[in-house]
């Protein structure tokens, strides 16, 4: 079926796509040469290791997913940081579990999958999914609102991976001394 062509709605989906995936780019090279310890390794007073980055934000774009598709979660995005109130509307599994981020091979893989789904999901869509409302800080949000607000914590948190990335780094010289 070929998507109805809006000029205003492609233009912020393109928009939307362009920036996450601009984030997804920056995230992989943060985390290709990482080890499993400083995958999770946090400075003292950081609450967010880049292993829970990662596995956040897949959750975030999944959640976006569900918003644009309609589908079910097949995970509780509570167990990945993702405020409650952030996915109330959403139909979820409550038991089931988020991958975590691979041990070998591509930290951001399942980061990569999610966000191919959402965007060939967002790429291939009707308009309807405009129209759909999530429940988020007491109040009902349109979808723009959801993805909006996801790609601003999408960026927030790609900021702070790249700021432990220049810590670990910091780490590795010290330590080579």
């Amino acid at each position: 079926m070929k998507r109805t062509s809006r000029p205003a709605t492609d233009t912020a989906v393109s928009g939307f796509v362009s920036a996450i995936t601009l984030c997804t780019d920056k995230l992989t090279r943060y985390v290709k040469d990482l080890t499993d310890e400083e995958l999770n390794w946090k400075p003292t007073g950081i609450k967010n290791p880049i292993s829970w980055i990662l596995v956040h934000l897949t959750a975030e774009l999944c959640c976006c997913h569900s918003v644009v598709t309609g589908k079910r979660l097949l995970f509780n995005p509570a167990v990945a940081g993702v405020a409650w109130g952030g996915v109330r509307g959403l139909e979820f599994d409550k038991d089931g579990q988020l991958p975590a981020p691979p041990l070998e091979g591509d930290p951001a893989k399942h980061l990569h999958e999610a966000w191919e789904a959402l965007r060939t999901a967002l790429e291939g869509s009707e308009p309807e999914w405009e129209r759909r409302e999530v429940y988020a800080d007491a109040k009902m949000h349109t979808a723009w609102w959801y993805l909006t607000h996801s790609l601003c914590d999408f960026a927030y948190h790609t900021g702070q991976a790249s700021s432990l990335r220049k810590l670990i780094a910091a780490e590795r010289k010290r330590d080579k001394k």
